[in-house]
This record gives C-alpha cells, structure tokens and sequence, in this order.
C-alpha cells in the first residue's frame, strides 16, 4: 500500500510540473524583444524582389488583460477610430494607414538580393507594414499587419516571419496614341475630326477597360501596371464616319489610325481637270475623223 502511494504522489507531482510548464510557455515576456522577417517575390516564378523600400510603423503596443494579449494604441493614434478586435478582416489594414499622420516616423529598410528584410529588437506590440516605393516591372504589394509576439503551434514566438496579404506580380504600361491621316489642302472643309473618341482595352478578347481620347489630352493615354500579358489589344468604338481605322503595336504601345475615304476636292481637282481635258480631246478628234470621213466619201 505505501508503495502504492509514493507510485501515485509521483505522478501527481510529475503532472503537476507539466501542467506548470504548460502554462508558463503560454504567458507573454513583455520584457522580449522582437523581430520581423519579410520576404517578396514574385507568384509566378518566385522571383525574389530586391529594392523593395519597406516601411514599418509601429501602430500598437502589448498587454495583458485577463490572461489575453490585447494591443492598444500608441500615442500617435489614439483617435483612430478602427476597432483593434478583428486584426483578420481584410480592410483592417488599410484603415489603420489612413490613421497614420504624415509626421509619424517609421522603420525604413530595403530588401536585399534574396528578397528579404528584417526589424530586430523591437518592442512588443502591433505593427503596420507599407511598401514606399515601386520596383520597376512588379505591382506593389498592399499595407499589412504584423504582431510581435505571434502565437504558432501553441507558442508564443518573438522573432516573427511576417507575409504580404497580396501577391506581388510582374506589371507592364500601356501606352496608345490616336493619330488622324485627313488632308491639309481640303478647302472645302468637308473632313471634321469629332471632339473625341472612346477607346476599349481588351485583354483575351475581353473589355477591361475604357478611356476617351481629345485634343485635352494630346489623344494619347497610359494604362499603369497592368498584370504582364501578351494578350492586350485596343479596339476604337464608333469610328467616325468618313473614316477607316488601323491599327499598330509595337512592344506595349497602339497607335490607332483614322484615315479620310471621303474624296478630298482640293486635292482630286488636278484629276478632274485632267479627265475633262482628255474628254475634250476626244470629242475633237471624234469631230475631225468624221469630217475626214465625210469628205472621203463624197
């Protein structure tokens, strides 16, 4: 029976020092520093983006209430008015941003070859990450959040890996130009260019987008960052009348050509002359051998 007992006080101590140690793993260090680890690349090839200008605000600090980790904001945000609950919604991140005052001062780093920057020793606490830059050839990625510590596999961890909520692609501009081919010599003035003309983007045969083109703005138009694709084109709606379209790419720029088929009487009038003056010469000679005719036969 003694032995019996000494066997059960064992494992009730053993249980016991788990259970402490279970529970002391799950309490937050506030004395802990952090650190956060980003790395972009690209979702298609998985190319590592170098030179990305990564900024991180810290817009939170940690505390403990009721046993819970809760974030409460630094002095600089005190009246934003976005709620700390739900850090998982999707917009969370881009409301807090707004919150953010011009003058607030940041953590500034760039991502070296491998695509990859890290904070060190930073305080517990909330933190929004914004690109403040653009890599040329890839979309920016949008503002996020990273917590220090964040829990994983049960565990608090301090030295945090944090990833963009949105893929960083590659982007290309398009460019296009609307140039009228119409006569300057026409001094009827019988050819009008209209006031503007509407122009659709398509991409795989589908509308993704439409612009206007005018004089205000030179007829020419840019599409910034664009998901990279060999399969844009443009089409003009509603060709003028009067008119034929063409079009030309070269790279990522259309030039769309809207050529006159009305006739242009200042410049047609050398022909008009002409066939009359060919016309009379043949009523002439028409005149000439019926008289030679004539007189032959008489």
């Amino acid at each position: 029976m003694k032995r019996i007992k000494i066997l059960l006080l064992s494992l009730i101590m053993l249980f016991s020092v788990d259970n402490i140690y279970a529970l002391s793993s799950n309490v937050v260090d506030f004395n802990h520093k952090g650190s956060i680890q980003i790395t972009l690349y690209e979702k298609n090839d998985n190319e590592k983006i170098e030179g990305s200008e990564l900024t991180i605000y810290k817009v939170a600090d940690a505390h403990e209430k009721d046993h819970n980790l809760v974030f409460e904001y630094v002095k600089e945000l005190e009246g934003c008015p976005v709620s700390l609950v739900d850090l998982e919604s999707s917009t969370v991140s881009g409301e807090i941003e707004k919150c953010i005052p011009s003058d607030m001062t940041g953590i500034v780093k760039v991502t070296d070859g491998d695509g990859s920057v890290k904070y060190e020793d930073l305080d517990l606490g909330l933190y929004l990450v914004k690109q403040t830059n653009k890599v040329e050839g890839f979309s920016k990625i949008d503002s996020f959040l990273a917590m220090i510590p964040k829990v994983i596999d049960n565990k608090w961890v301090y030295d945090v890996e944090a990833t963009p909520k949105t893929d960083i692609i590659r982007v290309i501009n398009i460019d296009v130009k609307k140039v009228w081919n119409t006569s300057t010599s026409n001094t009827n003035h019988t050819i009008n260019i209209p006031k503007s003309i509407t122009i659709e983007l398509l991409l795989n045969d589908e509308v993704i987008d439409t612009i206007t083109l005018s004089k205000e703005n030179d007829w020419k138009y840019t599409w910034i960052d664009l998901e990279k694709s060999d399969m844009y084109t443009v089409r003009e709606k509603n060709v003028p009348k009067g008119y034929t379209v063409t079009y030309q790419k070269e790279d990522n720029s259309f030039i769309i050509t809207n050529t006159s088929s009305l006739v242009q009487t200042g410049q047609m009038l050398w022909i008009v002359l002409l066939v009359g003056m060919i016309g009379v010469l043949f009523v002439i000679i028409s005149l000439v051998y019926d008289k030679v005719s004539h007189e032959q036969n008489s």
